[in-house]
């Protein structure tokens, strides 16, 4: 697993067209700190210097567990910080992008970030949180896949906004089938920010999407916070339904268990 994280890391991997697959259980262990796969393990990075994934990614039954220190990667013109097992997910042309896997683990937010703005609604940066990426980008395919996390935030947050979703920050123009988020997303009073997203599977959705058979265990909470406007739901926070219409976003035979709680909230 190390070595695949550094080959795509580094670009000397090429993703696109290729199949790959999990043998094993694997157990990450505390102390190892997890740069997101195909971003390049430096503090800061250009957009450009992200690999992202285009190939199929199977997790044969097997499960990934342990604790994922996730480590942030800044984008070097300050707009956005990102966290996630995976840098960026993008267009596949398999039936899947990952299927079949398991992501027991708790994961740790660190490395806040302050604004420099006097006004949450004047900071510029955006922090995205997806324990299976970060970001999705079109057609990305999730078949089978389960993940049960405590989303923990180790430091305090003041940034412009922040995506967080139990599988993806956001996505569009993608499928998820027969997917579940367990566990529990839990800012703490962590998090001051303009605008806030949290859903159980996806922060946002952008564009086009297909739920099937998708289920939200998680409990969210948002005690405590700080922003200018919260969104939040069991499946996806926000979704830009008014951009292209009802009929390109389908939610078929998906529930929420979790409970969903903003206690406190403080309307800047």
């Amino acid at each position: 697993l190390k070595y695949f994280i550094n080959a795509v890391s580094d670009g000397s991997l090429e993703t696109s067209g290729k199949n790959f697959k999990l043998m094993n259980d694997i157990t990450v262990y505390r102390t190892y700190q997890w740069y997101p796969i195909g971003a390049p393990q430096t503090f800061k990075v250009n957009t450009e210097d992200i690999y992202t994934f285009y190939g199929a990614f199977d997790g044969n039954g097997h499960t990934i567990k342990g604790t994922l220190n996730l480590q942030p990667v800044h984008h070097s013109n300050g707009s956005r910080t990102s966290f996630g097992l995976f840098a960026s997910i993008g267009i596949t042309y398999n039936e899947y992008s990952v299927k079949d896997l398991t992501i027991d683990a708790d994961v740790n937010i660190t490395g806040g970030a302050v604004s420099n703005s006097e006004t949450l609604a004047g900071a510029h940066s955006r922090v995205t949180i997806g324990v299976l990426a970060s970001s999705c980008a079109s057609h990305t395919i999730f078949r089978n896949c389960h993940i049960t996390s405590d989303i923990n935030f180790n430091y305090d947050w003041r940034i412009y906004e922040m995506r967080i979703g139990g599988f993806c920050a956001s996505a569009g123009w993608s499928e998820f089938y027969d997917c579940s988020f367990s566990g529990s997303i839990d800012m703490d009073g962590r998090v001051a920010a303009g605008n806030i997203e949290v859903g159980g599977i996806v922060g946002v959705v952008t564009e086009r999407i297909r739920f099937e058979n998708c289920v939200n265990n998680a409990d969210i909470k948002a005690d405590g916070i700080t922003c200018v406007q919260l969104d939040m739901g069991g499946i996806c926070g926000d979704y830009g339904m008014d951009r292209r219409g009802g009929d390109h976003f389908w939610f078929i035979n998906c529930r929420n268990t979790g409970n969903l709680c903003s206690d406190g909230i403080t309307l800047q």
